[in-house]
């Protein structure tokens, strides 16, 4: 399948250089796994400057592997999943202030 990169509506794909875009790479440096380890109720991801991550189902949850992988990424991207979660409700808490400032915006008018 190739990639198709649109810009205003106009398909510019074929004066792309794609050689060098990876979803897995940001500022040179490479977020896909170098190699992944399934030990249930485990999976280990190894990086390309060696870090090692662990992530491990709940306990009740069913063995992912997909689930696995996606969290050890995440993890190395925001070093912790407590990081993760703070970047989540953080984007959470910016939605529930913009609706209700949205709110007050629109009471205002109504009132006019």
């Amino acid at each position: 399948m190739v990639a198709k990169f649109y810009v205003n509506g106009v398909d510019v794909s074929s004066s792309v250089d794609w050689s060098h875009f990876s979803i897995c790479t940001m500022g040179g440096k490479n977020y896909k796994p170098t190699s992944i380890q399934y030990n249930n109720p485990y999976t280990i991801c190894y990086f390309e400057d060696g870090t090692k991550v662990v992530s491990k189902c709940t306990e009740g949850e069913k063995f992912n592997p997909e689930y696995g992988v996606m969290s050890c990424i995440t993890k190395y991207l925001y070093g912790t999943r407590s990081q993760f979660m703070k970047t989540i409700k953080k984007g959470y808490d910016q939605e529930v202030a913009r609706k209700i400032k949205q709110t007050k915006i629109e009471k205002k008018k109504s009132k006019k």
